[in-house]
């Protein structure tokens, strides 16, 4: 499964990407106009009933299911009414579901 991580710049998308993949990609970088910087991990879905039945029947090789988290370059508001990049709508469109980050100010 391929989950593609969006919002607005600046919103906590890496931030988000980095807790749940475990990596340590720096936060708060804008990138300039035109360059698209897209990361992805494939991360393990850790199953106890799937290490319960491995144990009990000592199979050959353990396969977890996975997801692949894309963390995307940020919406932009300006961009309105032109739509977006044909390479940020690509790796969208590519995605089997989209996980929205929204700004808090509380």
């Amino acid at each position: 499964m391929h989950l593609g991580i969006v919002g607005l710049p600046l919103a906590g998308k890496t931030t988000v990407f980095n807790a749940l993949t475990g990596a340590s990609i720096p936060t708060g970088l804008q990138l300039g106009a035109g360059r698209i910087e897209v990361h992805s991990l494939v991360v393990d879905i850790p199953d106890p009933r799937l290490d319960a039945l491995s144990a009990l029947l000592q199979p050959r090789k353990v396969t977890y299911a996975q997801v692949t988290f894309l963390d995307v370059e940020g919406l932009r508001v300006e961009a309105e009414g032109r739509g977006m990049s044909g390479a940020l709508a690509g790796h969208l469109a590519a995605a089997d579901g989209l996980l929205g980050v929204v700004r808090s100010f509380g």
